[in-house]
């Protein structure tokens, strides 16, 4: 752990700042850029499935392949 992250020199924190860091900050960091590296995936892939519901919500009767049973009622029904 004596090595600058790359992610924290992009941060603006040099190397001789990290070596003065104390090693339970440091254990700290790293657990938090984990985490957020985390979310971060499953933030994609949950915007890709908000995306594809969506379309999905979009499609109707009138422009898909759903019978017109499935579809929405028309305003003069």
């Amino acid at each position: 752990m004596t090595e600058e992250p790359l992610a924290l020199a992009a941060a603006g924190i040099s190397a001789d700042d990290w070596q003065r860091t104390p090693i339970s900050v440091k254990r700290l960091l790293m657990a938090l850029a984990g985490e957020v590296a985390e979310l971060k995936q499953r933030m994609a892939v949950l915007e890709e499935e908000n995306r594809l519901l969506r379309e999905q919500l979009a499609g109707n009767s009138q422009n898909s392949s759903r019978p017109p049973s499935t579809g929405k009622a028309s305003a003069t029904e």
